[in-house]
């Protein structure tokens, strides 16, 4: 088998080595770009979308039926200014509506119920049952849970505080507390739980002896509450590289792993530079320190192209040939190649010894 040429490895390696590192680094470069930015680029992004959108809506209002009297002449139904007086009264009406509308249709279970307390204040509280709690169920988009008109006779509620009254021999203050309550859950296509429906509405009277007065903290008789229904979407995220799509995962084993491969062969060269400078420094003060009284240091450069030339391995098998031959040797330092050469000459031959490479452009060589 063939061995390989060293020397001409090695002519290949000066020659173009300064190329190859070049080239390394500016792969090392992008690559640790392309790290870099990877890494700032997430494994996934989350989306948001608007599923669906619901909107509950519950009102009121209250009314009388009054009988003709100089106030209301002609009786029947009346919306009241601000009270509403019992002596006059008939019948007193609590409008309820509430209602339930979505964008994309949907499933509700629902359970609704009716009923007032009257309270004495700071004395006694009692439960009145309007409307049993029953269920129901609605498909669709839009959907009428409550719509009711509560009836309360205010003859009846009159004799039973009479009757309390005439027992406990007292007279407080009374206040009616009109109560809707509506639980249920809303369903999605797939009867997943999406929105959980908890609307209890209480609208509160003051009841004197005279009149009926409308309690509530504001005038405001219409509440909407709306709730939008999201949906996340997680989307795996791509890496363009060059005009391909890869994955983050991917890009960062692929530019990390060139970037450390890429980090490792600069390191090298730089290690393997800083070596053979060391070393060729090394050898040149060794045989100066050693042979300084055999050593000439000359300023020209030999003409030795016309006289056959010995090259020898080592500095030692010159200074052999020095003592062999008693000549003297001679050194020259060629800055431009950085190249230290010694020489003997003798009337046959010129043997001539080569340091390594060391220290080019501006810098010198310790002692040379």
């Amino acid at each position: 088998m063939k061995k390989p040429n060293i020397e001409l490895y090695k002519k290949i390696n000066e020659k173009y080595r300064k190329y190859i590192v070049a080239l390394i680094f500016t792969i090392f470069i992008i690559s640790s770009v392309l790290t870099f930015l990877s890494i700032r680029q997430p494994y996934e992004i989350e989306e948001k979308v608007i599923k669906n959108t619901i909107e509950e809506k519950t009102s009121f209002d209250y009314k009388a039926k009054v009988i003709p009297c100089t106030l209301y002449p002609e009786g029947g139904i009346i919306t009241p200014d601000n009270v509403i007086f019992k002596n006059l009264t008939e019948d007193f009406i609590v409008e309820i509506n509430s209602q339930i509308m979505t964008d994309q249709p949907v499933k509700i279970e629902a359970t609704k119920s009716m009923k007032y307390n009257l309270i004495a204040e700071k004395m006694w509280e009692r439960e009145f049952v309007l409307k049993q709690p029953f269920k129901r169920n609605y498909n669709g988009i839009s959907h009428d849970l409550v719509n009711e008109d509560i009836h309360i006779n205010i003859n009846e509620i009159n004799d039973y505080l009479t009757k309390i009254e005439e027992e406990t021999l007292i007279r407080p203050n009374y206040t009616i507390i009109v109560k809707s309550e509506v639980t249920g859950n809303i369903y999605d296509e797939n009867d997943n739980i999406i929105y959980e429906i908890n609307n209890i509405l209480e609208i509160p009277f003051e009841l004197s002896g005279q009149y009926i007065r409308y309690a509530g903290e504001t005038e405001e008789k219409e509440f909407i509450n709306t709730k939008s229904i999201e949906q996340v979407n997680i989307i795996p995220q791509q890496f363009n590289l060059f005009g391909l799509s890869l994955s983050v995962t991917g890009s960062r084993l692929c530019s990390g792993i060139t970037a450390f491969i890429s980090l490792v062969l600069l390191i090298i060269f730089i290690i393997e530079k800083i070596t053979n400078k060391s070393a060729s420094l090394s050898e040149i003060n060794l045989i100066e320190k050693k042979n300084k009284g055999n050593i000439i240091n000359i300023t020209n450069k030999m003409d030795i192209g016309s006289m056959p030339q010995v090259t020898v391995k080592s500095f030692k098998e010159l200074l052999k040939i020095s003592e062999e031959k008693e000549e003297s040797i001679l050194k020259y330092f060629d800055e431009s190649l950085g190249i230290v050469y010694y020489y003997i000459t003798t009337s046959s031959f010129i043997y001539i010894y080569k340091s390594a490479v060391v220290i080019k452009g501006s810098e010198k060589l310790q002692d040379a």
